[in-house]
């Protein structure tokens, strides 16, 4: 008689996705808003959760509109925008920096500082 055997074997799946952030365009008022990209090395079929952190030297609310703290990059895609949306206030200041820093991302690793300046008007004489 004759008896079937079988094996089995896994396929492990060792893909993981690196997640930086890229300075785009850098604001500036009137109305120049600064993007930053935040992008993953290989494409997810689920969408990627990146957290951040903001700091710097200009003011949410008054020098730019504040920011979420995520941005989701979507399944089968590799990049995502942070948009700051510049305040034209009416202070005449030197050039001020947003700092959008990853903490944080529901599938590979977070890496870089994604750093831009907003420009501010001259001070009048």
């Amino acid at each position: 008689t004759s008896s079937a055997l079988a094996a089995t074997t896994i396929i492990g799946d060792n893909d993981t996705a690196t997640v930086s952030i890229a300075n785009t365009t850098d604001g500036s008022e009137p109305s120049t808003n600064g993007t930053l990209t935040v992008s993953q090395s290989n494409v997810s079929s689920t969408n990627t959760v990146v957290s951040f952190t903001v700091a710097g030297t200009a003011t949410a609310g008054t020098d730019y509109t504040a920011l979420t703290g995520s941005v989701t990059i979507l399944a089968g895609q590799t990049s995502a925008a942070i948009t700051v949306a510049v305040a034209d206030d009416t202070s005449a200041e030197g050039s001020e920096t947003v700092i959008v820093t990853l903490t944080g991302v529901t599938s590979g690793s977070a890496s870089l500082s994604g750093k831009f300046t907003i420009s501010r008007k001259a001070p009048a004489l």
